[in-house]
């Protein structure tokens, strides 16, 4: 389990040419795996955090081009700050929004794309269950 790699693992990884040879990266991410385990030893919940930063709305007007696009929002700025809190390293408002976006908990679709209307109908707005547990949760 990554929450227990130490020192000997940390310098086998920096040699190990498949990964991002990064000692901070490296760090930050035993780091992270232990600030995890320590959020659900207090009973708290990753998916309950990140939930509660999902965007309620799509973005109005949509975006008409991928320029348009923003690299942070309001609630990736505040996932961000939420998730340092906690004690996670290397997760700043750019990361939280890609991440957010990547889960679907944004809807930044480009005007004109057909991708909302299919998933949610015209005038339905996404039903979200916000009490899901983390996947993989002990």
């Amino acid at each position: 389990m990554v929450a227990s790699y130490g020192d000997l693992e940390v310098e086998r990884l920096l040699r190990d040419a498949r990964f991002v040879r990064s000692r901070a990266k490296i760090v930050a991410t035993i780091t992270n795996a232990r600030t995890l385990l320590s959020l659900w030893d207090s009973g708290g919940c990753l998916s309950k955090v990140v939930w509660a930063h999902a965007s309620p709305a799509p973005a109005v007007p949509r975006p008409t081009g991928r320029s348009a696009l923003p690299v942070t929002t309001p609630e990736s700025d505040d996932l961000a700050r939420a998730l340092k809190g906690y004690g996670f390293r290397f997760i700043g408002p750019t990361s939280a929004y890609a991440y957010l976006r990547s889960m679907g908990l944004v809807d930044d679709h480009l005007a004109g794309c057909h991708v909302p209307e299919q998933v949610t109908g015209p005038h339905a707005s996404p039903s979200r269950d916000r009490g899901r547990s983390d996947a993989g949760g002990r």
